[in-house]
């Protein structure tokens, strides 16, 4: 979009020219550059432009072989289901990153096939797989930018062709690539809420998954409000909540119980409206503010 291309050009000018802006300050600052500062200002250099950088840490090796197995078995599968209608199968989020925690973590996968599915297979497999299917045109489309943003940024592929994606094409971390990733966090929260809501008493292994799927998406919103307030983008759910902590220390009440129900903890139903509504009363705030930044990067 017309906004996304503003910021990325923003952004891209102020990472070409820092250098030759450096240069000139110290020279006309007359600023003393012996050895051990210059030292200092490289490093405070490097670390600031680090915040921009986004970086895949998955990796083969870091898979368990308990999990290989399984995920070798569903390649096979869809292998002999989609023959030769299957493209792709992307691996993301925690496995490949080396950071999985049973109860916790999904197998996340992308599969890519080689015509369009308009939404008709299931998302949801079993409830260690969390699978999200596209035609090949589909996933290229800019509405479903996200997606490919996942694939390159924490995504191994496992099968298939590998897709050249163009990280030009992608927001760096700030406001915009907030807005990419939880564009539609609130809807997700009122629908997990409604589906709450509607259980006829629910057992605690229920609730565990709606619990989970709830804290998650509030976890990805609130990390990506702190990236847009000081830019910084991990993939990572342990970094993301470390992160959160440092840059909100008077929501870290929240912010723990939130970590402590990812990791086993369940919200009960009769309390699930309320968090959920205590959560979207701020968020909705968040996101008008998100929304005017991005039309003001734009009219700049």
């Amino acid at each position: 979009s017309e906004i996304v291309r503003k910021h990325k050009d923003t952004l891209d000018s102020i990472e070409n020219n820092v250098n030759q802006v450096a240069e000139k300050l110290i020279d006309h600052f007359k600023i003393p550059i012996e050895p051990e500062k210059q030292a200092d200002v490289i490093n405070k250099y490097l670390e600031v432009q680090k915040r921009f950088d986004i970086e895949n840490k998955t990796a083969t090796p870091k898979i368990s072989s308990e999990l290989k197995d399984i995920i070798n078995t569903f390649i096979l599968f869809n292998k002999n289901f989609f023959k030769d209608r299957l493209v792709s199968i992307y691996l993301t989020g925690s496995v490949p990153r080396g950071e999985f925690m049973p109860g916790s973590s999904d197998i996340n996968l992308i599969i890519i096939i080689s015509f369009d599915t308009y939404g008709l297979l299931p998302k949801k497999i079993n409830p260690i797989f969390d699978v999200r299917f596209f035609g090949e045109k589909e996933f290229l489309s800019e509405q479903n930018k996200k997606w490919r943003f996942i694939c390159w940024s924490d995504g191994l592929l496992i099968h298939g062709k590998n897709f050249a994606f163009d990280k030009k094409e992608f927001p760096k971390p700030g406001t915009l690539l907030t807005l990419l990733l939880n564009g539609g966090a609130i809807e997700e929260l009122e629908k997990i809420k409604t589906e709450v809501s509607g259980l006829t008493n629910p057992n605690k292994k229920v609730m565990r998954q709606h619990s989970l799927k709830a804290v998650k998406t509030m976890l990805d919103f609130g990390f990506g409000v702190a990236m847009a307030n000081k830019p910084l983008y991990t993939s990572s759910r342990k970094e993301k909540i470390q992160y959160l902590k440092e840059m909100f220390p008077s929501a870290q009440r929240q912010t723990i119980t939130f970590e402590a129900i990812y990791s086993r903890g369940i919200i009960r139903q009769q309390d699930f409206s309320m968090v959920i509504d205590t959560f979207l009363e701020n968020a909705r705030k968040n996101y008008a503010k998100l929304i005017q930044v991005a039309k003001e990067i734009s009219n700049d």
